[in-house]
């Protein structure tokens, strides 16, 4: 698990606060994690569809018929009518692709989390190296820097000594 605000050296998992913004600039810019982001999100409606298509459908309907009829007067008749039809689930066929569907979901889930831990692993390696490049330059700068320019100085004044002796 990564964890905010903890140190390196004691916690192995989490993230400085200078790499946070870094993580989250690389997730949010991969194309490869917004590709499986859409397919969780595609698996996730397939799991809706597939559970929605197990359930029972109702259907419910009414009918009215008006009968006229031209001898005796007395023949006149409405039927009004109301029904219901409630499918009886015997066998549900649908539990074999919803449990396709779920295990789909969990293993684009999985891959997501994979993928965003193998990021931010890249990450946690590509500050690693920067911040050990910058030390290396830093001590450069500090140390070696310093020492080269009294070396070029004090060549430069031998060599200054020695063009004043008269040597070609």
């Amino acid at each position: 698990m990564i964890c905010r605000g903890h140190q390196r050296d004691t916690d192995y998992y989490s993230i400085t606060d200078d790499e946070w913004p870094l993580r989250r600039d690389a997730l949010a810019r991969r194309p490869d994690l917004a590709s499986l982001r859409v397919e969780q999100a595609r698996t996730a409606a397939d799991v809706r569809l597939q559970v929605a298509q197990g359930r029972i459908d109702y259907t419910v309907s009414a009918e009215i018929r008006r009968q006229r009829q031209p001898t005796p007067a007395s023949a006149l008749g409405n039927t009004y009518g109301l029904f219901l039809s409630v499918p009886l689930p015997l066998f549900n066929r649908n539990q074999g692709e919803v449990a396709r569907a779920r295990s789909e979901q969990a293993q684009s889930a999985a891959r997501t989390r994979a993928l965003e831990g193998d990021i931010t692993n890249e990450v946690i390696e590509a500050f690693t190296a920067y911040d050990a490049a910058r030390d290396v330059v830093a001590a450069i700068e500090g140390q070696m820097l310093s020492q080269a320019r009294d070396v070029r100085t004090t060549t430069e004044y031998s060599s200054s000594l020695a063009g004043d002796s008269g040597r070609p």
